[in-house]
């Protein structure tokens, strides 16, 4: 983050600054350490692509959120580094989350940075009511309590973690990765699912159309929810075949949904379902040039790709590494 001098910001807290690997916020170049009997970290952050201050304190656990809420808002050090020395109590609204042993704040900074003594300052007083709040951390490993704990990097998040404890991290992240990895996925019944779920949302698109009298584009990302779901359902894990029938089965859906509300339109007025049904597959292009069906298959797709997303193969690995040692973010 261009303009704050985080060298600067470490000495003020007394604490080690990382500058060639990624932090919390997943940002290059952080500070970390036990700070007020808490471990905190500071670095840069992004709020909607806007530049931030990270601030993250690792603490026991929290067991009332609105207490500690309250009590970061009313606390006159806190209050007056995020808003000037007549401060007497903030609204932080979403720049504050607060976890289970945690608590986060992101302060957007917009173009003009604070001082490096301001950030410090921030800093120190959050990690303090924290403390008075809910106790010390400590620096025992915060997995199993064994004393004096080093701080390691765990997927870029610095914990006291003992080394036996950080061992039985790195074999359940590797024993969760081989898991997802032999398992088979079962493509017939996904596939069968998948084609179940196309027949069931075409007919009811096309009912609610008929009963309506409007479309609604909204069914059509459902409709693709709903073949993206059954096809995982299905499958139990997504294959790029899977991935490109939930594709193919949602556009396939929606059209089908489409084309039955126009025959059912034409059976209302007294032709025969299948000549109806003949007359509307023979008709394509004037549908498709008349009609809105191109904005259907392109929200039904919107819905498909949501899932393929959602049910995306998990990240389960873990890396613990000693912050020493950890490598350089690339």
């Amino acid at each position: 983050m261009a303009g704050v001098n985080w060298q600067e910001v470490a000495t003020l807290l007394n604490l080690p600054y990382y500058p060639h690997y990624r932090g919390p916020f997943g940002q290059k170049g952080f500070i970390t350490g036990d700070l007020e009997g808490q471990l905190v970290s500071v670095g840069p952050a992004t709020v909607q692509r806007s530049a931030a201050v990270g601030i993250l304190v690792h603490s026991p656990p929290i067991t009332n959120a609105a207490e500690l809420r309250a009590a970061l808002e009313t606390d006159l050090e806190v209050c007056q580094a995020l808003l000037g020395k007549e401060a007497r109590k903030a609204k932080m609204g979403s720049m504050l989350s607060i976890g289970r042993e945690g608590v986060a704040l992101v302060w957007p900074i917009g173009l003009r940075p604070p001082s490096a003594e301001k950030i410090a300052t921030l800093a120190r007083a959050v990690a303090a009511a924290v403390t008075r709040t809910v106790g010390e951390l400590g620096q025992s490993c915060q997995r199993c309590g064994r004393s004096d704990a080093p701080i390691m990097l765990v997927n870029n998040t610095p914990l006291h973690l003992c080394n036996g404890c950080a061992e039985t991290l790195r074999f359940a992240g590797s024993e969760a990765a081989r898991a997802y990895a032999q398992k088979s996925p079962n493509l017939l019944l996904g596939l069968a699912f998948g084609i179940g779920a196309g027949i069931v949302g075409a007919v009811a698109w096309a009912l609610v159309a008929l009963l309506t009298e409007r479309i609604f584009m909204i069914l059509a990302v459902a409709l693709g929810l709903f073949v993206g779901w059954a096809i995982h359902r299905g499958m139990g894990k997504f294959t790029w075949v899977g991935q490109v029938a939930a594709v193919l089965i949602t556009l396939g859906s929606v059209l089908a949904g489409e084309l039955l509300y126009i025959a059912l339109l034409l059976v209302q007025d007294g032709i025969d379902f299948f000549r109806a049904l003949l007359a509307v597959l023979l008709n394509l292009g004037i549908i498709f040039r008349e009609s809105d069906t191109w904005v259907s298959l392109f929200f039904g797709l919107i819905g498909a790709l949501y899932i393929l997303y959602r049910y995306r193969p998990p990240r389960v690995g873990i890396t613990v590494e000693p912050l020493e040692s950890a490598p350089p973010a690339p």
